[in-house]
């Protein structure tokens, strides 16, 4: 049946800021239907800004890893394996977290899955700075990546209560941030990592996160069409008159429904369906290749445009035979020579003292152990992301959702085999990493707008999730790939595959742009029509105005 709209007789009227306005008291409406008739407003840019801050925080944590780890090998005495593993852990938390924060979202709402997987970010991002070695920065990296992967529910959020005319721009704008992630990293360290140490360099990197979720307890709210997939429908009209009134649109509504057939769609359709299943398959494949490909040169920057320099002799550590392999081991190991010596005569004359061994290991790291970042070259790469994702945004209604990430994969497959001669001249070598990254972006933003559009409520966080938990199997490869362990020129070669890779499944799954998704669409494959025959009386009668988020 179709939902049923009542105006009120008598239309209440409200006055804000000395002038009376009109409200239309709608019974019941589609939910799709109310946000449309809202219409964007001052409320949806507030949650732009929190879920903006939730996706630099992504960025902002590989940024991160990538300087750090570049420091503690040489301040921990890392071998080449060890480096990879703790910059592997956040990729490996987030490919546990991800299926798990959406089956929560999924089960228990998207608000407070947004919330508790922010304040876990925080909580051991902050931890981090107090790690003494890679047995305890392993697990809290691990932990960050659980956390990091639960931000793709705010980004749900966001989407699902857009208008439809805005969805698609305005979600793959939110990937502007992701560029400012990675300059906001570039420039702390910069600034922070030698001259204040790598540990107020990671404080000052936690921060985005928990500023995220501090403003996302007070201003997003729990999104209405999953209340509606509930069944608590009167809910998830109050969420909607609340965004009406902070918009200043007229219109409240005093429950809200969605088609039928959606709220018997789940999250065991994806297994089930074939039309669901097999576009999981294909974006998974396509997730894969761009996780690999986009974290794989972004981890590489810092280790293509740096330089390790041997420190002149007057600010080098003793050579003692203390069996020392990093600074901090080489400090202790002293303390405790000097301690037992003191007591001996004529000794101790030829033996350091504890407070000189500290200003030698402080001169040291603020050198940060001989490495020398060309951090202009860093931040061009970086900042090419925005006019990767521009042409996207340009692109994604024009061309169509699938043309567009073709190009890019394209783009970026092709340069990033120019990667692979670390010789060539750096301004050589900024082209080709900015231009490989940027367009891997544009299409890898590209690829997360379009995946929501192709499941359905009680299903798409679940199956974003999936698909997200997919890129990070790709982004925990990348540290060994991008490591010594494999000569550069594989390294670039594994990367660019990868690329085409995305590139091919992506032309294998359905165009959403300015489309909607049919009956046999979700009912079944072709293979199975016979199938569907003798049970269309029991054929769902899909209206995906809930899905398309054009």
């Amino acid at each position: 049946p179709q939902p049923t709209l009542t105006l009120a007789a008598m239309p209440r009227r409200e006055k804000k800021a000395g002038k009376e306005k009109s409200l239309q008291q709608i019974e019941e409406e589609d939910t799709e239907e109310a946000i449309d008739q809202i219409g964007l407003g001052m409320f949806h840019w507030e949650v732009y800004l929190i879920v903006g801050l939730f996706t630099a925080a992504d960025s902002v944590e590989i940024g991160f890893i990538s300087f750090v780890t570049e420091v503690l090998k040489q301040e921990w005495g890392l071998e080449e394996s060890a480096k990879a593993t703790m910059e592997a852990m956040i990729f490996v938390g987030m490919l546990l977290g991800a299926p798990t924060w959406g089956w929560l979202a999924d089960k228990y709402g998207r608000r407070p899955i947004m919330l508790i997987s922010a304040m876990v970010v925080s909580i051991f991002g902050f931890l981090t700075a107090a790690c003494n070695s890679a047995g305890q920065l392993i697990p809290c990296r691990l932990m960050v990546g659980f956390g990091c992967s639960g931000c793709v529910v705010a980004f749900d959020v966001f989407a699902e209560l857009l208008p439809t005319d805005y969805r698609g721009p305005l979600t793959m704008s939110t990937f502007y941030w992701f560029t400012l992630g990675a300059l906001y990293s570039n420039v702390c360290a910069k600034f922070l990592l030698c001259s204040m140490g790598w540990r107020t360099f990671t404080i000052v990197c936690a921060l985005p996160t928990f500023v995220a979720a501090a403003a996302g307890f007070f201003l997003v709210p729990e999104s209405a069409h999953w209340l509606v997939a509930e069944g608590r429908k009167k809910e998830a009209a109050e969420v909607l008159n609340g965004i009406a009134k902070r918009n200043g649109s007229p219109m409240r509504y005093s429950s809200l429904t969605m088609p039928e057939v959606l709220e018997e769609v789940g999250t065991m359709d994806l297994c089930t369906r074939s039309k669901l299943r097999r576009p999981l398959i294909f974006m998974m494949f396509t997730w894969v290749g761009w996780g690999l490909a986009y974290y794989g040169i972004a981890l590489l920057l810092p280790h293509l445009f740096s330089e390790h320099k041997e420190l002149a002799k007057e600010t080098q550590l003793p050579n003692m035979t203390t069996g020392a392999t990093s600074v901090s081991q080489f400090i202790n190991a002293t303390a405790g020579a000097t301690s037992a010596l003191s007591g001996i005569p004529n000794v101790t004359a030829g033996v350091l003292s504890l407070s000189e061994v500290v200003e030698t290991a402080t001169s040291v790291s603020q050198k940060c152990y001989g490495l020398s970042f060309n951090f202009k070259d860093i931040i061009i790469s970086n900042a090419g992301q925005a006019c990767g994702l521009t042409v996207g945004v340009i692109l994604v209604n024009r061309i169509g959702r699938k043309k567009t990430q073709a190009f890019l994969y394209f783009v970026a497959a092709v340069f990033a085999i120019g990667l692979g001669f670390p010789n060539w001249e750096k301004d050589i070598l900024t082209i080709f990493s900015a231009v490989s990254l940027a367009a891997v972006n544009g299409a890898s933003s590209c690829t997360w707008s379009h995946t929501p559009e192709l499941f359905p409520t009680h299903a798409r966080v679940l199956a974003t999730g999936i698909c997200s938990a997919a890129a990070r199997l790709g982004a925990a490869s990348s540290p060994y790939v991008i490591s010594d362990l494999i000569p550069p020129f594989p390294t670039a070669m594994i990367m660019s595959s990868f690329s085409f890779m995305a590139m091919v499944t992506i032309l294998f799954v359905k165009e959403t742009a300015g489309h909607k998704i049919e009956d046999d669409d979700i009912e079944s494959s072709d293979d199975e029509a016979s199938e569907v025959s003798d049970m269309s009386d029991g054929d769902f009668n899909l209206n995906p105005r809930d899905i398309d988020m054009e």
